[in-house]
């Protein structure tokens, strides 16, 4: 991908590449990114892992069941508690993961057009909209209690008003994340004067926009309770958040090659007085 970036031989520039002298910290950032998607790989692969063994040990389970007297083998129960463990610890490991990535980059990240400023509000993000999830559930303990009781009565499952208002606060919070994070992706490309990237993001934030609309537009027309969602919309909104997924990844990964692709164009003031 071709970086777009003045030439270092003349004086705009050359203040340009003295700035990025001083900003040491570019390249941790690469790494903290690094780490992010490392996280993000880990919580990828590890979920697949655990609903294969999964998978695996029902499939086999099913299978004892259609002989009769027939055993379980302990293969069998090993693929289950295993898949069972693996989706219990998993989220936490990758969330560790990409919260320390990020605490790098927000660490080393300028402060210039906002950049530190905008994975600050991320990581905020990542820890408001769980703490605002589980006060919800506290808020509405005595209903879960009673749905834990008499899990027939799910269908009248309700959170009380404080609950719901918890909830919907966790929820707009987490959907915060994303965004102030692609927007820290952003600010970083401009830092780096990196035009073409910066309207890559510019336009996967236009498309990611559009989907989130659209979503909601098919959640307010098929509310819960009311006609399920007609197996094509379905299939649209679950393909278009799979491309939106890729994407955000593939953000990442491109933020990451122009950190260190425009950091290898930095000069040391000896090499542009010899020129």
């Amino acid at each position: 991908m071709h970086v777009e970036t003045v030439d270092v031989a003349d004086a705009p520039e050359l203040g340009f590449n003295e700035r990025l002298r001083m900003e040491m910290g570019w390249t941790e950032v690469a790494k903290g990114l690094s780490q992010v998607l490392f996280g993000y790989l880990t919580l990828f692969l590890g979920t697949s892992v655990g609903f294969g063994l999964v998978a695996l040990a029902l499939w086999g389970l099913g299978e004892a069941a259609g002989k009769k007297g027939a055993k379980v083998s302990n293969a069998v129960l090993w693929e289950l508690y295993l898949g069972l463990g693996i989706l219990s610890v998993i989220g936490l490991i990758s969330y560790i993961i990409i919260v320390g990535g990020q605490f790098k980059c927000m660490m080393y990240a300028a402060e210039r057009h906002g950049a530190r400023w905008f994975m600050f509000l991320a990581i905020a993000c990542l820890f408001l909209g769980p703490a605002f999830e589980t006060a919800s559930g506290i808020a509405s303990w005595q209903a879960v209690q009673e749905l834990k009781k008499n899990p027939g009565k799910f269908q009248d499952f309700h959170l009380n008003p404080l609950g719901q208002w918890l909830h919907l606060i966790g929820f707009c919070i987490s959907m915060l994340y994303p965004l102030c994070f692609t927007l820290f992706l952003r600010a970083i490309a401009v830092c780096l004067r990196a035009n073409i990237p910066v309207m890559v993001v510019n336009i996967f934030l236009v498309l990611a926009t559009c989907l989130v609309a659209a979503t909601g537009y098919t959640l307010y027309k098929h509310p819960a309770g009311g006609p399920t969602i007609p197996l094509q919309q379905a299939v649209l909104v679950g393909a278009g958040w799979g491309v939106v997924l890729l994407l955000y990844v593939g953000v990442i990964c491109m933020i990451r090659v122009i950190i260190y692709g425009v950091m290898a164009q930095v000069r040391s003031p000896l090499e542009v007085q010899t020129e």
